[in-house]
Protein backbone atom coordinates (compact mmCIF):
# COMPACT_ATOMS: atom_id res chain seq x y z
CA UNK A 1 0.00 0.00 0.00
CA UNK A 2 0.94 3.72 -0.42
CA UNK A 3 -0.19 6.10 1.58
CA UNK A 4 0.39 10.52 0.77
CA UNK A 5 1.01 12.75 4.01
CA UNK A 6 2.66 12.07 6.99
CA UNK A 7 0.59 13.57 9.20
CA UNK A 8 -1.49 11.91 12.02
CA UNK A 9 -3.81 10.60 9.61
CA UNK A 10 -1.45 8.99 7.18
CA UNK A 11 0.65 7.31 10.11
CA UNK A 12 -2.28 6.13 11.27
CA UNK A 13 -3.57 4.39 8.11
CA UNK A 14 0.12 2.85 7.54
CA UNK A 15 0.38 1.73 11.24
CA UNK A 16 -2.64 -0.23 10.86
CA UNK A 17 -1.84 -1.86 7.87
CA UNK A 18 1.37 -3.13 8.85
CA UNK A 19 -0.51 -4.60 11.69
CA UNK A 20 -2.74 -5.79 9.46
CA UNK A 21 0.45 -7.77 7.88
CA UNK A 22 0.38 -6.01 5.01
CA UNK A 23 3.62 -3.66 3.03
CA UNK A 24 3.23 0.05 3.54
CA UNK A 25 5.34 3.05 2.50
CA UNK A 26 4.63 6.31 3.49
CA UNK A 27 5.34 9.66 1.38
CA UNK A 28 5.29 12.95 2.85
CA UNK A 29 6.11 16.08 0.92
CA UNK A 30 7.88 18.10 4.16
CA UNK A 31 11.19 17.35 5.10
CA UNK A 32 9.30 16.60 8.47
CA UNK A 33 6.04 14.48 9.38
CA UNK A 34 3.14 15.43 11.18
CA UNK A 35 1.10 17.74 9.06
CA UNK A 36 -0.28 20.51 11.19
CA UNK A 37 0.56 18.43 14.34
CA UNK A 38 3.94 19.85 15.36
CA UNK A 39 5.92 20.79 18.42
CA UNK A 40 8.85 22.86 19.20
CA UNK A 41 11.10 23.67 22.14
CA UNK A 42 10.86 26.85 23.63
CA UNK A 43 12.78 28.53 26.68
CA UNK A 44 12.38 28.19 30.26
CA UNK A 45 12.69 24.66 28.79
CA UNK A 46 9.09 24.66 27.79
CA UNK A 47 7.08 23.23 24.38
CA UNK A 48 4.66 24.49 22.09
CA UNK A 49 2.16 22.56 19.48
CA UNK A 50 2.80 24.61 16.37
CA UNK A 51 -0.63 23.27 15.04
CA UNK A 52 -3.69 21.33 17.14
CA UNK A 53 -2.70 20.59 20.69
CA UNK A 54 -5.98 19.86 22.59
CA UNK A 55 -7.64 16.55 23.42
CA UNK A 56 -11.44 16.03 25.31
CA UNK A 57 -12.52 13.17 27.06
CA UNK A 58 -15.04 12.02 24.16
CA UNK A 59 -12.13 11.71 21.47
CA UNK A 60 -11.99 8.40 22.13
CA UNK A 61 -9.69 7.24 19.45
CA UNK A 62 -6.82 9.98 20.35
CA UNK A 63 -7.17 8.87 23.67
CA UNK A 64 -7.03 5.34 23.19
CA UNK A 65 -3.77 5.97 20.67
CA UNK A 66 -1.83 8.73 23.19
CA UNK A 67 -2.39 6.23 26.34
CA UNK A 68 -0.93 3.45 23.98
CA UNK A 69 2.46 5.58 23.11
CA UNK A 70 2.79 6.96 26.92
CA UNK A 71 2.02 10.35 26.71
CA UNK A 72 0.44 11.62 29.45
CA UNK A 73 -2.38 14.87 29.80
CA UNK A 74 -3.07 17.56 31.96
CA UNK A 75 -5.91 19.71 32.37
CA UNK A 76 -5.79 22.67 30.26
CA UNK A 77 -6.01 25.81 32.99
CA UNK A 78 -9.29 27.65 33.14
CA UNK A 79 -9.06 28.75 36.27
CA UNK A 80 -10.18 32.58 36.91
CA UNK A 81 -11.46 35.13 34.56
CA UNK A 82 -11.08 35.41 30.86
CA UNK A 83 -10.50 38.78 28.74
CA UNK A 84 -13.07 40.32 26.17
CA UNK A 85 -12.21 43.68 24.42
CA UNK A 86 -15.07 44.53 22.12
CA UNK A 87 -14.62 47.99 20.28
CA UNK A 88 -12.61 49.25 22.80
CA UNK A 89 -14.17 48.55 26.20
CA UNK A 90 -13.11 45.74 27.95
CA UNK A 91 -14.76 43.40 30.38
CA UNK A 92 -14.10 39.65 31.91
CA UNK A 93 -16.07 36.62 32.15
CA UNK A 94 -16.17 33.60 33.83
CA UNK A 95 -16.85 30.19 31.41
CA UNK A 96 -18.03 32.04 28.45
CA UNK A 97 -18.42 34.95 26.91
CA UNK A 98 -21.89 35.21 27.82
CA UNK A 99 -21.28 35.95 31.59
CA UNK A 100 -19.14 39.39 30.54
CA UNK A 101 -19.18 41.95 32.78
CA UNK A 102 -17.53 45.18 32.84
CA UNK A 103 -14.06 45.97 34.64
CA UNK A 104 -14.18 48.20 37.81
CA UNK A 105 -15.45 52.07 36.66
CA UNK A 106 -16.13 50.77 33.92
CA UNK A 107 -19.25 50.01 32.12
CA UNK A 108 -19.61 46.29 30.30
CA UNK A 109 -18.84 45.59 26.72
CA UNK A 110 -22.15 43.94 25.94
CA UNK A 111 -24.72 46.39 25.67
CA UNK A 112 -28.24 46.20 27.15
CA UNK A 113 -29.84 42.98 25.76
CA UNK A 114 -26.91 42.20 23.54
CA UNK A 115 -26.26 38.74 25.95
CA UNK A 116 -29.97 37.63 25.44
CA UNK A 117 -29.89 38.39 21.70
CA UNK A 118 -26.47 35.72 21.82
CA UNK A 119 -28.42 33.26 23.74
CA UNK A 120 -31.09 33.23 21.40
CA UNK A 121 -29.25 33.66 18.15
CA UNK A 122 -27.03 30.36 19.64
CA UNK A 123 -31.04 28.55 20.35
CA UNK A 124 -32.04 29.12 17.53
CA UNK A 125 -28.23 27.60 15.22
CA UNK A 126 -28.71 24.63 17.95
CA UNK A 127 -32.68 24.02 16.73
CA UNK A 128 -31.26 24.42 12.87
CA UNK A 129 -28.32 22.17 13.60
CA UNK A 130 -30.47 19.65 14.88
CA UNK A 131 -31.71 18.53 11.20
CA UNK A 132 -28.23 18.29 9.68
CA UNK A 133 -26.89 14.90 9.46
CA UNK A 134 -23.05 14.45 10.29
CA UNK A 135 -22.87 11.93 7.79
CA UNK A 136 -24.76 13.68 4.70
CA UNK A 137 -25.26 16.94 5.18
CA UNK A 138 -26.60 17.73 2.14
CA UNK A 139 -29.68 15.28 2.86
CA UNK A 140 -30.97 18.04 5.53
CA UNK A 141 -34.28 19.43 5.31
CA UNK A 142 -33.90 22.85 2.94
CA UNK A 143 -30.09 22.15 3.18
CA UNK A 144 -30.32 24.20 -0.19
CA UNK A 145 -31.62 27.03 1.45
CA UNK A 146 -29.10 26.44 4.30
CA UNK A 147 -26.05 25.75 2.20
CA UNK A 148 -27.08 29.12 0.07
CA UNK A 149 -25.93 31.96 2.59
CA UNK A 150 -22.90 32.25 4.69
CA UNK A 151 -23.09 32.42 8.46
CA UNK A 152 -22.36 35.96 8.66
CA UNK A 153 -25.98 36.48 6.12
CA UNK A 154 -27.56 34.27 8.84
CA UNK A 155 -26.36 36.65 11.75
CA UNK A 156 -27.14 39.86 9.99
CA UNK A 157 -31.13 38.59 9.90
CA UNK A 158 -31.55 36.85 13.24
CA UNK A 159 -29.13 38.45 15.75
CA UNK A 160 -29.34 42.11 16.47
CA UNK A 161 -26.54 43.18 18.32
CA UNK A 162 -23.09 43.34 17.20
CA UNK A 163 -22.01 41.81 20.52
CA UNK A 164 -24.50 39.51 19.81
CA UNK A 165 -22.95 37.98 16.49
CA UNK A 166 -19.30 38.96 17.96
CA UNK A 167 -20.23 35.91 20.97
CA UNK A 168 -21.76 33.45 18.55
CA UNK A 169 -18.73 34.17 16.00
CA UNK A 170 -16.01 33.54 18.91
CA UNK A 171 -17.94 30.57 20.49
CA UNK A 172 -19.10 28.85 16.56
CA UNK A 173 -16.79 29.72 13.49
CA UNK A 174 -13.65 30.63 15.22
CA UNK A 175 -13.33 27.35 17.17
CA UNK A 176 -14.64 25.20 14.35
CA UNK A 177 -12.90 26.05 10.98
CA UNK A 178 -10.61 28.87 10.81
CA UNK A 179 -12.95 30.34 7.92
CA UNK A 180 -14.60 33.88 8.46
CA UNK A 181 -18.25 34.87 8.79
CA UNK A 182 -18.73 35.62 5.53
CA UNK A 183 -16.80 32.67 3.55
CA UNK A 184 -18.48 29.82 6.02
CA UNK A 185 -21.80 28.09 4.77
CA UNK A 186 -24.26 28.05 7.66
CA UNK A 187 -24.75 24.41 6.60
CA UNK A 188 -21.39 23.60 6.94
CA UNK A 189 -21.50 25.55 10.50
CA UNK A 190 -24.41 23.25 11.36
CA UNK A 191 -22.52 20.74 10.42
CA UNK A 192 -19.63 21.15 12.35
CA UNK A 193 -21.71 21.77 15.64
CA UNK A 194 -23.49 18.02 15.28
CA UNK A 195 -19.81 16.92 14.36
CA UNK A 196 -17.87 18.65 17.26
CA UNK A 197 -20.23 19.23 20.04
CA UNK A 198 -18.50 22.23 21.99
CA UNK A 199 -20.61 20.84 24.80
CA UNK A 200 -17.98 18.00 25.18
CA UNK A 201 -14.92 20.00 25.95
CA UNK A 202 -12.93 18.84 23.14
CA UNK A 203 -10.16 21.64 24.42
CA UNK A 204 -10.27 20.45 28.12
CA UNK A 205 -6.54 18.88 27.99
CA UNK A 206 -3.19 19.29 26.81
CA UNK A 207 -0.09 17.12 26.60
CA UNK A 208 3.39 17.36 28.34
CA UNK A 209 5.90 17.54 25.49
CA UNK A 210 3.20 18.69 23.24
CA UNK A 211 0.66 16.46 21.46
CA UNK A 212 3.22 16.68 18.22
CA UNK A 213 5.23 14.02 19.77
CA UNK A 214 2.36 11.61 18.19
CA UNK A 215 3.36 11.78 14.74
CA UNK A 216 6.96 11.24 15.89
CA UNK A 217 6.60 8.29 17.57
CA UNK A 218 4.24 6.82 15.20
CA UNK A 219 7.18 7.26 12.76
CA UNK A 220 9.75 5.97 14.68
CA UNK A 221 7.56 2.94 14.95
CA UNK A 222 6.91 2.34 10.99
CA UNK A 223 11.06 3.26 10.34
CA UNK A 224 12.28 3.05 7.00
CA UNK A 225 8.67 2.98 5.50
CA UNK A 226 8.46 6.48 6.01
CA UNK A 227 9.65 8.67 3.20
CA UNK A 228 10.30 12.65 3.81
CA UNK A 229 11.09 15.28 0.91
CA UNK A 230 8.83 12.56 -1.51
CA UNK A 231 5.88 15.56 -2.69
CA UNK A 232 3.53 13.05 -4.80
CA UNK A 233 3.27 14.49 -8.56
CA UNK A 234 1.06 11.78 -9.99
CA UNK A 235 -1.38 8.61 -8.85
CA UNK A 236 -1.79 6.44 -12.29
CA UNK A 237 -4.16 3.84 -11.51
CA UNK A 238 -5.25 0.64 -14.00
CA UNK A 239 -7.53 -3.26 -13.43
CA UNK A 240 -4.05 -4.32 -10.91
CA UNK A 241 -3.31 -1.87 -8.68
CA UNK A 242 -1.78 2.08 -8.79
CA UNK A 243 1.63 3.66 -9.52
CA UNK A 244 2.53 6.57 -7.46
CA UNK A 245 5.02 8.92 -9.04
CA UNK A 246 7.48 11.83 -6.54
CA UNK A 247 10.47 13.12 -7.13
CA UNK A 248 12.15 10.35 -5.78
CA UNK A 249 11.03 7.72 -8.12
CA UNK A 250 7.67 5.64 -8.74
CA UNK A 251 6.09 3.14 -6.14
CA UNK A 252 3.31 0.46 -7.28
CA UNK A 253 0.77 -0.68 -5.04
CA UNK A 254 -2.85 -2.74 -4.61
CA UNK A 255 -4.36 0.82 -3.80
CA UNK A 256 -3.25 4.06 -2.98
CA UNK A 257 -4.67 6.18 0.28
CA UNK A 258 -4.51 9.80 -0.05
CA UNK A 259 -4.49 11.53 3.37
CA UNK A 260 -4.03 15.12 2.53
CA UNK A 261 -6.48 18.01 2.60
CA UNK A 262 -8.69 17.69 -0.36
CA UNK A 263 -7.28 21.20 -2.13
CA UNK A 264 -3.90 19.81 -1.67
CA UNK A 265 -5.35 16.37 -3.11
CA UNK A 266 -6.69 18.51 -5.93
CA UNK A 267 -3.28 19.50 -6.57
CA UNK A 268 -1.56 16.11 -7.91
CA UNK A 269 -2.12 14.51 -11.25
CA UNK A 270 -4.61 11.68 -12.18
CA UNK A 271 -4.47 9.26 -14.75
CA UNK A 272 -7.44 8.65 -15.07
CA UNK A 273 -8.28 11.80 -14.74
CA UNK A 274 -10.84 12.41 -11.51
CA UNK A 275 -14.29 12.74 -11.77
CA UNK A 276 -15.48 16.30 -12.31
CA UNK A 277 -17.26 16.54 -8.96
CA UNK A 278 -14.01 15.35 -7.09
CA UNK A 279 -11.56 17.51 -8.86
CA UNK A 280 -14.15 20.47 -8.23
CA UNK A 281 -14.40 19.43 -4.07
CA UNK A 282 -10.80 20.14 -4.37
CA UNK A 283 -11.36 23.74 -6.02
CA UNK A 284 -13.90 24.85 -3.65
CA UNK A 285 -12.83 23.68 0.37
CA UNK A 286 -10.13 25.87 1.19
CA UNK A 287 -8.44 26.27 4.64
CA UNK A 288 -9.09 28.81 7.26
CA UNK A 289 -6.68 31.64 7.01
CA UNK A 290 -5.02 31.34 10.43
CA UNK A 291 -2.01 31.76 12.09
CA UNK A 292 -0.99 30.76 15.19
CA UNK A 293 1.15 32.64 17.82
CA UNK A 294 3.39 31.99 21.07
CA UNK A 295 4.88 34.31 23.96
CA UNK A 296 6.75 32.79 26.37
CA UNK A 297 7.24 34.00 29.70
CA UNK A 298 9.06 32.58 32.90
CA UNK A 299 6.04 32.23 34.42
CA UNK A 300 2.17 32.55 34.38
CA UNK A 301 2.20 35.67 35.47
CA UNK A 302 -1.96 36.32 34.69
CA UNK A 303 -2.74 33.33 37.35
CA UNK A 304 -2.27 35.19 40.39
CA UNK A 305 -3.64 37.92 39.02
CA UNK A 306 -7.33 35.63 38.41
CA UNK A 307 -7.02 35.35 34.84
CA UNK A 308 -7.27 32.09 32.92
CA UNK A 309 -5.34 33.24 30.45
CA UNK A 310 -8.29 32.60 28.03
CA UNK A 311 -9.02 36.59 26.30
CA UNK A 312 -11.15 37.45 22.99
CA UNK A 313 -11.93 40.51 21.64
CA UNK A 314 -11.85 42.69 18.57
CA UNK A 315 -8.45 44.31 18.59
CA UNK A 316 -5.71 45.05 15.60
CA UNK A 317 -3.93 41.37 14.99
CA UNK A 318 -5.14 38.76 17.79
CA UNK A 319 -8.63 37.42 18.30
CA UNK A 320 -8.11 34.96 20.63
CA UNK A 321 -6.10 33.92 23.56
CA UNK A 322 -5.83 30.99 25.55
CA UNK A 323 -3.28 29.34 28.75
CA UNK A 324 -0.99 26.65 27.52
CA UNK A 325 1.61 26.39 30.52
CA UNK A 326 1.85 22.97 32.33
CA UNK A 327 0.26 23.08 35.06
CA UNK A 328 2.94 24.62 37.47
CA UNK A 329 2.57 27.71 35.38
CA UNK A 330 6.61 27.27 34.70
CA UNK A 331 6.71 28.44 31.98
CA UNK A 332 3.98 30.84 31.02
CA UNK A 333 2.65 30.62 27.97
CA UNK A 334 0.21 32.60 26.02
CA UNK A 335 -1.33 30.73 22.94
CA UNK A 336 -2.84 33.64 20.38
CA UNK A 337 -4.24 33.21 17.05
CA UNK A 338 -4.13 35.73 14.28
CA UNK A 339 -7.03 34.84 11.60
CA UNK A 340 -8.95 36.59 8.64
CA UNK A 341 -8.34 38.72 5.61
CA UNK A 342 -6.27 40.37 8.65
CA UNK A 343 -3.51 37.34 9.00
CA UNK A 344 -2.93 37.81 5.17
CA UNK A 345 -1.89 41.32 5.64
CA UNK A 346 0.10 40.94 9.16
CA UNK A 347 1.44 37.79 7.49
CA UNK A 348 3.49 40.52 4.89
CA UNK A 349 5.33 42.08 7.23
CA UNK A 350 8.69 41.37 8.83
CA UNK A 351 8.79 39.05 11.70
CA UNK A 352 9.82 42.04 14.02
CA UNK A 353 6.73 43.95 12.96
CA UNK A 354 4.36 40.80 13.42
CA UNK A 355 6.24 39.98 17.09
CA UNK A 356 5.06 43.69 17.70
CA UNK A 357 1.79 43.73 16.66
CA UNK A 358 0.81 40.94 18.75
CA UNK A 359 2.40 41.57 21.80
CA UNK A 360 0.77 44.91 21.51
CA UNK A 361 -2.63 42.90 21.61
CA UNK A 362 -1.28 40.77 24.60
CA UNK A 363 -0.52 43.67 26.32
CA UNK A 364 -4.40 44.99 25.88
CA UNK A 365 -5.65 42.12 26.96
CA UNK A 366 -3.06 41.61 30.02
CA UNK A 367 -1.57 44.25 30.80
CA UNK A 368 2.04 45.81 30.60
CA UNK A 369 3.91 42.13 31.46
CA UNK A 370 2.50 40.25 28.54
CA UNK A 371 5.26 43.04 26.54
CA UNK A 372 8.29 41.09 27.58
CA UNK A 373 8.15 37.42 26.83
CA UNK A 374 11.71 35.59 27.02
CA UNK A 375 10.79 33.91 23.67
CA UNK A 376 7.75 34.21 20.44
CA UNK A 377 7.50 31.98 18.18
CA UNK A 378 4.58 31.42 15.41
CA UNK A 379 3.28 29.42 12.76
CA UNK A 380 1.88 31.08 9.56
CA UNK A 381 0.05 28.26 7.93
CA UNK A 382 -1.65 29.98 5.08
CA UNK A 383 1.87 30.49 3.47
CA UNK A 384 2.99 26.89 4.40
CA UNK A 385 2.92 25.61 0.72
CA UNK A 386 1.90 21.65 2.37
CA UNK A 387 -0.60 23.04 4.48
CA UNK A 388 -2.24 25.41 2.83
CA UNK A 389 -3.56 26.97 6.31
CA UNK A 390 -5.33 26.03 9.41
CA UNK A 391 -7.21 25.28 11.59
CA UNK A 392 -8.74 22.70 8.75
CA UNK A 393 -10.86 23.02 5.52
CA UNK A 394 -14.44 24.78 5.25
CA UNK A 395 -17.19 24.46 2.86
CA UNK A 396 -18.33 27.96 1.54
CA UNK A 397 -21.51 28.16 0.19
CA UNK A 398 -23.26 25.68 -2.22
CA UNK A 399 -20.22 23.19 -2.04
CA UNK A 400 -21.58 20.26 0.83
CA UNK A 401 -25.21 20.65 -1.92
CA UNK A 402 -23.00 20.29 -4.77
CA UNK A 403 -20.14 18.38 -4.35
CA UNK A 404 -20.09 17.06 -0.59
CA UNK A 405 -21.24 13.39 -1.50
CA UNK A 406 -17.44 13.23 -3.15
CA UNK A 407 -15.74 14.08 -0.31
CA UNK A 408 -14.98 10.61 1.17
CA UNK A 409 -16.13 8.08 -1.82
CA UNK A 410 -13.55 6.12 -2.95
CA UNK A 411 -12.36 6.39 -6.69
CA UNK A 412 -11.59 2.67 -7.63
CA UNK A 413 -8.30 1.99 -5.65
CA UNK A 414 -8.06 5.74 -4.56
CA UNK A 415 -8.84 6.16 -0.99
CA UNK A 416 -9.63 9.95 1.14
CA UNK A 417 -8.86 10.05 4.67
CA UNK A 418 -7.82 12.73 6.47
CA UNK A 419 -9.94 15.33 9.46
CA UNK A 420 -11.66 17.23 6.72
CA UNK A 421 -12.82 13.44 6.40
CA UNK A 422 -14.57 12.49 9.40
CA UNK A 423 -18.05 12.56 10.18
CA UNK A 424 -17.35 12.97 14.34
CA UNK A 425 -14.50 15.59 15.47
CA UNK A 426 -14.32 16.98 11.92
CA UNK A 427 -10.82 19.02 11.62
CA UNK A 428 -9.44 17.47 14.82
CA UNK A 429 -6.97 15.17 15.54
CA UNK A 430 -9.78 12.40 16.83
CA UNK A 431 -11.29 12.79 13.52
CA UNK A 432 -7.89 12.12 11.16
CA UNK A 433 -7.11 9.04 13.11
CA UNK A 434 -10.78 7.52 12.97
CA UNK A 435 -11.10 8.12 9.24
CA UNK A 436 -7.68 6.28 8.96
CA UNK A 437 -9.51 3.64 10.76
CA UNK A 438 -12.65 3.58 8.48
CA UNK A 439 -10.44 3.44 5.13
CA UNK A 440 -8.02 0.72 6.23
CA UNK A 441 -10.99 -1.35 6.77
CA UNK A 442 -12.51 -0.93 3.75
CA UNK A 443 -9.25 -1.88 2.18
CA UNK A 444 -8.88 -4.51 3.80
CA UNK A 445 -12.35 -5.57 3.45
CA UNK A 446 -11.64 -6.37 -0.11
CA UNK A 447 -8.50 -7.66 -0.12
Amino acid sequence: MVVVGGGIAGLTAARNLVKAGRSVVVLEALSRVGGRMVRRSVAEGGWVDLGGQWAGPTQHRLLALSDELGLKRFPSYYGGEGIVAFDGIAGRFKGDISTVRGLPGQRSPAPAGAVHDAERGTAALATLARSVSPGQPWTAPRATALDRQTVADWLQRNVRTGFGRFVIANEGVFNSSGGTLDEVSLLHLLFEMRANPHGERPDSDLYFGGAGQIPLILARQLGDRVAVKAAVRAISQDSSGVTVTTAAGRFRAGHVIVAIPPTLAGAISYDPPLPARRLQLGQRMPLGTLAKVHAVYPTAFWRPLGLSGSAVGTLPTVQATADSSPPDGKPGILTGFVAGQGALSWATRPWAQRRQTVLADYRTYFGSRASSPVDYVEAVWPANPFAGGAFNAFMPPGVWTGYGPALRAPIGRIHWVGAETATRWYGYFDGAISSAEREVGAILGKT
